[in-house]
């Protein structure tokens, strides 16, 4: 999506240690795998940018 990229590098300048998952690299298996790895441990934050569309 249009500007998730800008989002995300803008974030990451307020970070010294940090791990970016973005575009085709960024799926639900990834972060599972990081989790089950304990690689997520050393984080305080996690940030999701995602996107979605309303259908009412």
């Amino acid at each position: 999506m249009p500007g998730t990229r800008a989002e995300v590098e803008a974030i990451a300048r307020l970070f010294s240690q940090m791990k970016k998952l973005l575009g085709f690299a960024a799926t639900e298996q990834a972060l599972e795998e990081l989790a089950d790895a304990g690689a997520l441990k050393q984080f305080r934050y996690l940030h999701l940018a995602t996107h979605g569309k309303l259908n009412p």
